[in-house]
């Protein structure tokens, strides 16, 4: 018969005892650590999920570097669309850029972005067709090309104010029309900018004008007033927003010595990938005759990572808001969504989804 050892019992069960002691208190220091761990991986992906969120919301938008007017349009388009959409939704306006630089840039640039250009632009991009002009040679004017990668993803969404192109010339430069520049034997053409230097050149280059019957040169507008006026130039070209009040002043400074604005014909208009509009007489100052010149249209579009709800957000502010940017500038109240099918690139799913809810018909090829 077995004899069940009393000290034995006590021993074993003060054996227990301290197993489950040990055993409490290693549980107990795990669940601490365990604890530690959870709440350290909470917070990172709390700070994940901020971060995804935060770069979610981001936009990216880029003015066209085609003198001061698109910077100001860029302002204004952040004042509003800041103002009117998510409060999660940061609109950050980055260094302008030139037309065809911004569409380059694109490949190289991370997250959402909204940029301007010229319809004709874009659909050459998205082509593979797109060229950067620059000028070269030994003389700095002959005129280069540099291929641009096809560029995809590109989708638009709202038309803004359209560059308008302005050939002023002064009586005594004895030009009447553009084409009349190779009879001359020197004719002086002032330009705002090097790209639009650069783009004219191209084209009066491509007109087989004469090469000696052109001495480009870029300057400021009251830089080109005063040359005008001291007949050191026998002209001027500029590009503004419609009528612009700077040009409209200083064109009004000049009506003592006798100028005329020039029309460009359909050659003309057609070389500079231009749409035709006419500028009614006495809009300016000594302007006595009804010309008709170019317009560039000009979108804003979106890159590839512009989701749907944001690129709706961003139509939706942009045309329930049209007052407060003709507040701003009236160079706007001729956007409507009759320039809507003037784009040549689809439309953002996010924009068309806006469209459709106004009722706005859009033909097939820009869905």
């Amino acid at each position: 018969m077995t004899t069940l050892n009393r000290h034995s019992d006590e021993d074993s069960n003060l054996h227990v005892r301290n197993n489950l002691k040990g055993f409490r208190g290693a549980h107990f220091t795990d669940l601490r650590l365990v604890t530690v761990l959870l709440t350290l991986l909470l917070l990172q992906t709390a700070c994940a999920t901020k971060a995804a969120v935060n770069n979610d919301s981001q936009l990216t938008l880029i003015a066209a570097n085609g003198g001061a007017w698109y910077r100001q349009v860029n302002l204004q388009l952040h004042e509003v669309l800041g103002a009117a959409t998510s409060s999660e939704l940061q609109i950050i306006n980055a260094t302008p850029l030139g037309f065809h630089m911004a569409l380059r840039g694109l490949k190289d640039q991370a997250g959402a972005v909204v940029f301007q250009s010229p319809a004709n632009s874009v659909k050459l991009a998205s082509e593979g067709k797109l060229t950067i002009t620059k000028l070269g040679g030994d003389d700095n004017m002959t005129v280069e090309k540099e291929p641009v990668a096809r560029i995809d993803g590109i989708t638009a969404l709202f038309p803004i104010p359209a560059l308008i192109t302005y050939v002023v010339v002064s009586d005594l430069s004895g030009l009447t029309r553009l084409d009349d520049l190779p009879e001359l034997d020197v004719a002086w053409l002032v330009f705002e900018n090097k790209a639009e230097l650069i783009t004219y050149t191209h084209f009066l280059r491509s007109a087989k004008l004469k090469s000696h019957a052109l001495l480009l040169s870029e300057s400021s507008l009251p830089e080109t007033v005063a040359d005008l006026r001291d007949e050191r130039i026998d002209g001027f070209i500029f590009k503004r927003l419609g009528q612009a009040e700077d040009l409209s002043n200083a064109l009004q400074s000049l009506e003592d010595i006798g100028i005329r604005i020039l029309s460009l014909s359909d050659e003309h208009i057609k070389a500079l990938h231009l749409t035709p509009i006419e500028i009614p007489a006495d809009t300016f100052a000594g302007q006595s005759e009804q010309v008709v010149t170019g317009s560039l249209r000009m979108f804003a579009y979106a890159n590839a990572h512009v989701s749907d709800d944001m690129a709706y957000q961003l139509v939706k502010a942009f045309w329930e808001n049209q007052n407060a940017l003709v507040g701003k500038s009236t160079t706007w109240s001729g956007i409507t969504p009759a320039l809507l099918d003037e784009v040549s690139t689809p439309f953002h799913p996010g924009a068309l989804r806006y469209y459709q809810e106004i009722g706005v018909e859009l033909p097939d090829n820009l869905h």
